[in-house]
Parts: C-alpha cells; sequence; structure tokens
C-alpha cells in the first residue's frame, strides 16, 4: 500500500460444503451456459450463466476470480477487487 503504483486489493472467499466440482469442470467454469455433467445427474437446477455473470461483473471492476473445489467436499471461491483510493495515479485504473 505504501508503494506508488500498486493498487490495494480486498480478497473474499467464499466457501460451500456441498457436491463439490470436478476437476475436469473447472477450466470450463466461468463460460456462459457452462454446466458441469454431474450438476444435472443430481437434479440441481440453473441454466448456467451465475458464476458467468459473477465473473463478468469482476472484471469489470478490475478484479478476479479463482475456485478450488473437491468433490464431495465442497468449493471455495476467491474474488479479488481493488479497493478505491484517493491517489490520482491509481483512482484512474479503478474505472
Amino acid at each position: 500500500m505504501g508503494q506508488r503504483g500498486l493498487i490495494p486489493l480486498n480478497r473474499s472467499l467464499i466457501k460451500q460444503k456441498g457436491i463439490g466440482i470436478p476437476d475436469t469442470a473447472l477450466p470450463q467454469l466461468f463460460q456462459r451456459f457452462y454446466r458441469a455433467e454431474h450438476a444435472a445427474a443430481t437434479q440441481i437446477s440453473g441454466f448456467g450463466v451465475g458464476l458467468y455473470v459473477v465473473r463478468e461483473v469482476v472484471h469489470l471492476h478490475g478484479g478476479s476470480i479463482s475456485v478450488a473445489s473437491e468433490e464431495g467436499q465442497g468449493s471455495t471461491f476467491t474474488v479479488l477487487l481493488p479497493l478505491a483510493t484517493n491517489d490520482p495515479l491509481t483512482r484512474s485504473r479503478n474505472v
């Protein structure tokens, strides 16, 4: 935070205990209309747009989202978003 040019970030973790996500599904997870095969098998409803929309909103705010998951244990989503700042050098990048 004390160095010029570095943008302070907020890190939020969202943990969900549930069926988890198979490793093979992780690369496509944030794609529009993607649903992991096991979601249909367990009768989980949805259209596959939720995580896509979250990723788009996070990216529009200059952030990133990632996921770590283990089948049968659940998933942890990590969202990084830049914090607002009064520094004129970094304020222009927080659009």
